[in-house]
């Protein structure tokens, strides 16, 4: 008589061409359910949040979770070159037995293209029934990355006489885990001007300007003109907002005379 398999798991026993017993099923040393020594865990995907706010990692088989509970610092999940790039006191947790989810710090700077590195010895099988998994994985920019929303404050009226103008996109927000927002000027004016200032000249050609405030002297600005600014703002998955503010210069009025007869 054959022994079809060896160990004391359970299984399903019946009858081979040669008259003797096979087992089948879960059985010690037979990779497959619990209590088998089964595939090691490979990391399967990396995907942002659409608010940027954190990332999740996927596993393609379910893992033990490295019983290390439900919030963590993921510094006992990843290994320092990640935990560099994942922000001040970034946390983890799994929300089920294939995912972690990142909650990113302040001051972090992954980026769509960066990889995540596990810490070795941590995660393994479900049932810690097999070898600890290993690796990195490229992330990736979320499906639909939500844009920031655009606030412009102008300093002066729509039809300026003489004032200098100040437009201010600072208190533009949605900047995900406290990273820093990007600014695009450009001015569009509604007809062929000569302009007596290089600033505004520069913008003609939808030159980038770093600052979230732009200052223009009045007297770069022509009279009877409409001059339509528009400020593009953009978060680091490259997703963002525009929005637009028209501004005209009118001449001086006239000056009464008041003659005593």
């Amino acid at each position: 008589m054959a022994s079809g398999g060896s160990g004391s798991g359970s299984g399903t026993s019946g009858s081979s061409p040669a008259g003797g017993l096979v087992t089948t099923g879960t059985t010690s040393g037979v990779t497959g359910g619990p209590g088998g020594w089964g595939a090691t865990p490979k990391l399967n995907a990396s995907i942002f949040w659409d608010n940027g706010d954190g990332l999740n990692v996927t596993f393609d088989i379910p893992t033990n979770m490295g019983r290390l509970g439900s919030w963590f610092n993921c510094s006992q999940l990843f290994n320092l070159s990640t935990i560099a790039i994942l922000g001040d006191d970034a946390v983890c947790n799994f929300t089920d037995f294939r995912t972690v989810s990142i909650n990113l710090g302040c001051r972090a700077t992954i980026k769509p293209g960066d990889n995540v590195t596990l810490k070795e010895s941590v995660i393994r099988k479900q049932y810690d029934n097999s070898n600890y998994a290993s690796g990195s994985i490229m992330v990736q920019p979320p499906v639909h990355a939500i844009p920031p929303i655009v606030y412009l404050d102008v300093s002066s009226p729509a039809r300026i006489i003489c004032h200098d103008v100040v437009l201010n996109a600072s208190r533009s927000h949605n900047a995900p885990a406290c990273r820093a927002l990007g600014f695009s000027w450009s001015v569009w004016p509604d007809r062929n001007v000569s302009s007596s200032g290089g600033y505004l000249n520069t913008l003609y050609g939808n030159a980038i300007v770093p600052e979230s405030t732009m200052s223009i002297l009045n007297a770069r600005f022509q009279e009877g003109v409409s001059y339509t600014f528009n400020v593009t703002v953009w978060n680091f998955l490259g997703a963002f907002n525009t929005t637009s503010y028209t501004i005209v210069r009118r001449g001086l009025p006239p000056t009464l005379l008041m003659v005593n007869p």
